[in-house]
């Protein structure tokens, strides 16, 4: 990898067909995403918690840059991702939750 810098790109730009490797997508797609946004404490999580997305149906987070961008890879991934749904934080965002939950959404 270190000495043909040009073959690895090949690889992970021409070679690979994204749809076997959504973690690895997702990832990048979130990396990207995230340099035009304000880095915070929250930004490595994000990247991390994002590769679960290709598992689970909907993500419910208070965080509005998550779901920015979960929803921006879900509209663009060639594979299915959760559907992220945007909360509000502290006890409000509880009841929401409690609220979607009882509804099935």
């Amino acid at each position: 990898m270190m000495f043909d810098v040009a073959s690895m790109n090949r690889l992970w730009l021409y070679e690979l067909d994204p749809v076997h490797v959504p973690r690895q997508w997702i990832r990048g797609a979130f990396d990207f995403l995230q340099g035009w946004r304000k880095v915070t404490s929250g930004t490595p999580g994000d990247n991390s918690i994002a590769t679960h997305l290709v598992e689970v149906d909907e993500v419910i987070s208070a965080d509005k840059n998550f779901v920015a961008f979960a929803e921006r890879c879900r509209d663009e991934a060639p594979f299915a991702l959760a559907r992220a749904t945007r909360i509000a934080g502290g006890e409000e965002g509880v009841t929401e939750l409690f609220r979607l939950i009882a509804r099935g959404t």
